[in-house]
């Protein structure tokens, strides 16, 4: 499995690099801009990031996760994929300015973890997972951000579609796993 984990990192790490070598940090044709918007931006903006640090952020959360939450590579690429989507939809829908960076599609992995948990009946894992998903949610919606003249903040709401797609993708392999058992 450790295998799939480092797959998964180089790949998107090496997205994310090409993104910072080619274009730079936070280059306005690829953060979601909604005075400027391309549809493109709706990819990009995932693997686009403020500056350097919001990057290494990232992906050092990404190598802590993978550790933490080991899922399988098409798991987590069928749960980034539903996490895109989820993001995309509210981010176009809302009222947000801007948009760029990876962590909201990060929580796809304690987002399965937690359901495979709860499916397993470990229900105080499960709870544990929720408990610091609520907390952090809530600690870091007043913290801001200046990167490059660019004031932002934590999209708390991508990193909680994130952990629903996880979540979602987890139960929906069980009910399918389920089935195929019962035929």
């Amino acid at each position: 499995m450790l295998k799939d984990e480092i797959k998964f990192f180089f790949i998107v790490s090496f997205i994310c690099g090409i993104f910072v070598l080619v274009f730079g940090n936070a280059h306005p044709v690829l953060i979601y801009n909604q005075y400027d918007f391309h549809i493109w931006q709706l990819i990009t903006a995932h693997f686009t990031h403020f500056d350097s640090h919001h990057l290494g952020r990232n992906l050092l959360a990404l190598i802590l996760m993978s550790y933490l939450f080991s899922i399988p590579l098409f798991s987590k690429i069928k749960s980034v994929l539903l996490a895109i989507a989820l993001i995309d939809i509210y981010i176009y829908l809302s009222p947000i300015k801007i948009y760029a960076g990876y962590s909201g599609l990060l929580y796809i992995l304690p987002g399965f973890a937690c359901a495979q948990n709860y499916n397993l009946r470990k229900y105080l894992q499960t709870f544990l997972m929720l408990f610091i998903m609520v907390i952090y949610s809530l600690y870091s919606l007043n913290v801001t951000h200046i990167s490059n003249s660019i004031f932002w903040q934590p999209l708390i709401f991508a990193h909680i579609l994130g952990f629903i797609a996880g979540f979602t993708i987890k139960l929906l392999e069980i009910a399918i796993e389920k089935k195929h058992r019962i035929c």
